[in-house]
Order: C-alpha cells, then sequence, then structure tokens
C-alpha cells in the first residue's frame, strides 16, 4: 500500500562555520550539516549506494531503506520483523545507478542540495530528529533524489510538459487547500476499516494467504498514518506541494539544465 505523509517542521538552510549548509528543523533537532551542499560531483555509485540503503522510508509503521522494501515485495510480502539470514543475502534486482541521470554539470551536485535542503519532501515522513539528521548527513543521498528525478523527467519526453503536469497540480492543491487534512483522514478512517472488516471475515474457498497477510501491514501503515495526521495542518501540505515544485526547477537548473534547453 502506497500512502506517503510529510509530516515535520518546515526546515530552511543556513551557513555553518565548516562552510556547509545547515538544515533547521523547528523543535525536533538542532541545526545539522546538509553535508551534499559543498564539494565535487558525487559518482553514480556513492550515489547509488546512499538512495539503496539509506533508511528514510517510512512504511508499515517504521522507517525503512529501499533496499528492504525491495526485498519485501519480491519475496511475498514476508511478515516482519524481516528475516534478517535472507536479507542479508538478497540481491536487489537491476543496477543500482540505472536510474540516476549521468551528465551533471561540475558542481551542479553541491549547488543542487544548496538549494533543496531545507525544502519540505514526502521522504521526511515520520522520521525523528536523529533519523533525519542521519539522512541529510549521508553522502549522495540528496544528490541521488535530484538526479533520479531528473531521469525521470528525461523519460518523459518532455520537460515543458512535464513542468506543466506539476505547475497544474500545485494550483489545484492551492485551490482545495482548505479541509485537505480532514478529506485525508476521513479517506484513511475508510479505507483501514474497510481492512479490519475484511480480515473480521471468514476466508473463503481458494482465498490466498498473503491477500490476508497484505491486509494485516495495510492496516499497520493507516493505523500509522492516522496518527500523524493527527497533528498535521492544511498549510504544511500545501508547503509540501509548493516545494516539490522548486525541487524540481532545482533539479533542471542545476543537475540536468540540458533538459531544460
Amino acid at each position: 500500500m502506497a500512502a506517503a505523509l510529510v509530516l515535520v517542521a518546515l526546515t530552511g538552510c543556513s551557513s555553518s562555520s565548516q562552510d556547509e549548509a545547515a538544515v533547521a528543523s523547528g523543535t525536533r533537532s538542532p541545526l545539522v550539516p546538509c553535508i551534499d551542499s559543498v564539494g565535487e560531483n558525487s559518482t553514480l555509485t556513492v550515489m547509488g549506494d546512499a538512495l539503496l540503503h539509506t533508511p528514510y522510508l517510512r512504511v508499515r509503521g517504521k522507517v525503512r531503506t529501499q533496499f528492504e522494501e525491495e526485498f519485501y515485495w519480491r519475496n511475498g510480502q514476508p511478515d516482519d520483523p524481516f528475516d534478517v539470514r535472507r536479507l542479508s543475502a538478497f540481491v536487489p534486482g537491476g543496477s543500482k545507478t540505472a536510474l540516476l541521470y549521468p551528465n551533471t554539470p561540475a558542481g551542479g551536485d553541491a549547488q543542487f542540495a544548496a538549494a533543496t535542503c531545507g525544502l519540505e519532501f514526502e521522504w521526511k515522513a515520520g522520521l525523528s530528529s536523529s533519523e533525519f539528521e542521519s539522512v541529510v548527513s549521508t553522502p549522495g543521498f540528496l544528490r541521488s533524489l535530484g538526479r533520479r528525478l531528473c531521469t525521470d523527467i528525461e523519460m518523459s519526453g518532455d520537460t515543458v510538459d512535464y513542468l506543466a503536469r506539476a505547475d497544474e497540480e500545485l494550483a489545484e492543491s492551492e485551490d482545495n487547500a482548505a479541509g485537505a487534512v480532514d478529506f485525508m483522514r476521513a479517506m484513511h478512517r475508510n479505507s483501514l476499516q474497510d481492512r479490519l472488516d475484511y480480515l473480521a471475515s471468514p476466508v473463503e474457498p481458494g482465498e490466498l494467504p498473503e491477500n490476508r497477510r497484505s491486509a494485516r501491514h495495510d492496516v499497520i501503515e493507516l493505523q500509522d498514518i492516522l496518527g500523524r495526521l493527527e497533528k498535521e495542518t492544511d498549510e504544511h501540505l500545501l508547503q509540501i506541494k509548493r516545494d516539490r515544485v522548486e525541487f524540481i526547477r532545482a533539479a533542471l537548473t542545476f543537475q540536468c539544465p540540458a533538459l531544460d534547453d
């Protein structure tokens, strides 16, 4: 079940004594280094490893890595906690660098990170202060998000249309900002009740066991989201949408300007 929520305080970049940008996360944590905002461009391998192994995805009530999530989906959604022995031997499919845009100009990675390290993103959902600091302090991670977005834009085949659709989605969010959180709460409550009703129903002949297992995981996910929605606001959800457009434009400006010609 995919249900991403961002529930953290607004952040901002500033200068530190080490000439690194820093991320302010309100009452959640002190300023922490935005490590990707300085230095030469990262190698694709460094960024691929960071994207695959950094715990930043909050799913089913826990913060996980992309590596764990691929293991989860390719192994028939095994019950949590993960089988450590099988996970240690797991080899993810495809190349960890295949979706990272390779043609960033010199200095583009650091410029992109400096421009975006204070934005609100869905990947921040549910992170504790220490988890947030760890993610922002992981070399290559923030840069990898921009490089992957550049590839998404390139694969779309039309940068102008990609930007236009992002702007249209933002405009729609701005028009419907009032009551957005209440709508999401109601939607997720209905989904949760649907899954609970299913789990309480008799097992049908021929029903696949993984259907019930998946439903149990959906319940964990929905309960976690509803708990975080208790502190969410319409204004913050709209800020996430606005920052998403800024993130796209920063990637095009600094990491893949050739796509914006």
